[in-house]
C-alpha cells in the first residue's frame, strides 16, 4: 500500500513530520536554547509533540536559513537604497566581541556578536541599560561588519544623540566602530584596561622606571581615578564612560 493523503494536512499547514507551523515554532525555539535531543523531549512534555532529533535539527536549519536570508535582502536594500535609518533611543551603547563556541566534529569556530541597547537614567540617578538586542554570526571580521548594518539600522543607532562602545580594545573592534559609528564614545572594558596597564607598567619596569610596589600591577589604580567603589562592582566599572552619555 502506497502513502495516503489526508486533506485536513493541508489545511492544518501539517508537514510530513505532523508538526503545525506553531509546533515548528516552538521547537526551533527550543533548539536554539538547548540541543536538539533536549528540544524534542521538552517540546513532548509542554505540547505533547513527539518529533525526532533529526527533524529538530532540520527544521531549527531551515529556519535560521530563511531568517538569514531575509536579512540579506534587507542589507542589500539598505546598501543600494540608503533609506534614511529610523529614529532610535537618543543615547544608546554598542559592544562587540568574538567568542569560540564548538561545532560538530569536534573544531571550534570564533562567533562574532553585536549587542546594542538603550541608555537611560534610574531613580537614583546612575545610568543603566535597557532594551538590549544582539546579532551574531559565524563569519570574518568584513563579513561580519557587512551583515551587522541591518541591526545597526533597525536600532536608529545612526540618529542617535550619544552613543558608547564598550570594547576590548581589538584592532577589528576599532575598524567596526569606525565604520559604523565614528563618533562614539569608546570605554575600554575594565579587566583589559588592568591588563594593558599591567604589560605597559612591566615593560617601564624593564626599561629601568622605578616605581612604588605593586604601582604598575594593580588593576585598582584604573577604579581609583573614578569612583573607589567601583572594585565592587563588576557592571558599575563601565558606568563612568557610560554615564556621560546622560550628561
Amino acid at each position: 500500500m502506497g502513502k495516503g493523503f489526508f486533506p485536513l494536512d493541508e489545511q492544518l499547514g501539517l508537514t510530513g513530520a505532523g508538526v503545525t507551523p506553531r509546533g515548528q515554532e516552538a521547537l526551533v525555539r527550543l533548539a536554539t536554547w538547548m540541543s536538539f535531543a533536549h528540544a524534542c523531549e521538552l517540546l513532548t512534555d509542554l505540547l505533547g509533540i513527539q518529533v525526532s532529533a533529526t527533524s529538530s535539527r532540520r527544521y531549527t536549519y531551515q529556519t535560521g536559513q530563511a531568517a538569514l536570508a531575509v536579512q540579506q535582502a534587507e542589507e542589500e536594500c539598505i546598501r543600494e537604497d540608503l533609506p534614511e535609518p529610523p529614529q532610535g533611543a537618543e543615547r544608546q551603547a554598542l559592544s562587540a566581541d568574538g567568542a569560540f563556541v564548538p561545532l560538530v566534529g569536534g573544531e571550534w569556530a570564533e562567533v562574532k556578536t553585536l549587542v546594542v541597547a538603550e541608555v537611560v537614567q534610574t531613580e537614583a540617578g546612575e545610568a543603566d541599560t535597557t532594551q538590549v538586542s544582539s546579532f551574531s554570526r559565524l563569519a570574518d571580521v568584513e563579513t561580519f561588519s557587512q551583515q551587522a548594518v541591518v541591526e545597526l539600522y533597525r536600532r536608529g543607532v545612526e540618529r542617535a544623540k550619544a552613543v558608547c562602545a564598550v570594547t576590548d580594545g581589538a584592532e577589528w573592534l576599532q575598524g567596526f566602530i569606525d565604520d559604523h559609528c565614528p563618533k562614539a564614545l569608546r570605554i575600554l572594558d575594565f579587566a583589559h584596561a588592568a591588563e594593558y596597564v599591567n604589560a605597559i607598567g612591566q615593560a617601564a619596569t624593564e626599561a629601568g622606571d622605578a616605581l612604588e610596589p605593586g604601582g604598575w600591577s594593580s588593576p585598582f589604580m584604573i577604579s581609583s581615578t573614578r569612583d573607589p567603589s567601583l572594585s565592587s562592582s563588576h557592571s558599575a566599572r563601565y558606568k563612568p564612560g557610560i554615564r556621560l552619555l546622560l550628561c
